[in-house]
């Protein structure tokens, strides 16, 4: 029993299970459709269509909605974040695994903030293609 739960524990993480339920859930709790069985067959088949073309649709927030969230994160206007900051708003919008420069240079303007949520958002959310 031991065996398989490591396995099953395994496959979680290698595959990302939890952050893609997470992810889905979230999408439905924003988007709320009237078919969510139907929105996220949708949104599985976008994603994996996306990720075999190379290509990454953001769906997750438009640009125009991580500007407004920095601007809360910025109630002073100064134009920058500390990058705890920026990681806990990652953590916010459900990416878990941030992944941040080792070497932070200055604090973090509105363009690296939406530089960091793509990078970080792109390698949380990933869906690997089907082996053949």
């Amino acid at each position: 029993m031991s065996d398989l739960r490591k396995e099953v524990s395994d496959y979680i993480k290698e595959f990302k299970i939890n952050e893609l339920i997470s992810f889905l859930s979230r999408m439905v709790l924003y988007f709320t459709p009237e078919d969510p069985v139907a929105f996220l067959r949708n949104l599985l088949l976008d994603l994996k269509t996306s990720a075999q073309d190379g290509n990454f649709v953001d769906i997750m927030y438009p640009d125009e909605s991580l500007k407004a969230y920095f601007r809360l994160l910025d109630p002073a206007g100064e134009g920058f974040i500390s990058w705890e900051q920026l990681k806990s708003a990652l953590h916010t919008m459900g990416i878990q695994d941030v992944d941040l420069p080792i070497v932070k240079s200055g604090p973090v303007t509105e363009q690296v903030f939406l530089q960091m949520y793509q990078k970080n958002f792109e390698r949380n959310i990933t869906i690997t293609r089907e082996k053949d």
